[in-house]
């Protein structure tokens, strides 16, 4: 089985990955009806059982999943995703055509960089990233657990990992996790 060194953003390094099987292309499709717990956990079991290198996949942020995906994609299938929707109110089909290496490369220059950033706004400090897949799933866990938060306000607090106020720094994903 052929396996590939993929760029990855936030480490700034390769990690080889296995190309995806017919099998796990099947799955994924079968699983990718609406972003939800089961379809995050298939995504980054994927992850898991494709990776080659020793490194814990959990640490790796949405954005290097998202690469990750579009470069398996490429030489895994193909490089070309065609899509087509029809519109409810005059039934005209709409289609598109989209080159993944062209996305890859148009990306790259963006993405290749630390997301790191702190808002600073008098005694409150907000440091924010790009969140992991760890994080990310167990937040989604967590809410819907406790069907206490908007899917929106998930993915806003997902991006803040600590808030400062004055001297005192509080550990939101912390809190959000655990």
């Amino acid at each position: 089985m052929n396996s590939y060194n993929i760029w990855i953003p936030s480490i700034q390094d390769n990690l080889r990955f296995r190309e995806l099987t017919w099998n796990q292309l099947r799955h994924f499709v079968k699983t990718f009806q609406e972003p939800n717990l089961d379809f995050l956990y298939h995504i980054n079991k994927l992850l898991e059982e494709n990776i080659i290198s020793p490194f814990n996949i959990n640490s790796l942020t949405t954005l290097d999943r998202f690469v990750i995906f579009v470069y398996l994609k490429i030489h895994s299938c193909n490089n070309v995703i065609n899509l087509s929707t029809k519109c409810e109110h005059c039934e005209t089909t709409t289609k598109i055509q989209i080159n993944m290496g062209n996305l890859l490369n148009d990306l790259a220059p963006k993405v290749d960089r630390s997301f790191k950033t702190v808002l600073d706004y008098k005694q409150f400090k907000v440091f924010c990233d790009i969140p992991s897949i760890g994080t990310e799933y167990e937040i989604y866990r967590n809410n819907l657990e406790m069907n206490s938060m908007e899917n929106s306000n998930n993915y806003v607090i997902s991006h803040i990992n600590d808030v400062m106020v004055g001297d005192v720094r509080i550990d939101l994903m912390g809190l959000m996790i655990g």
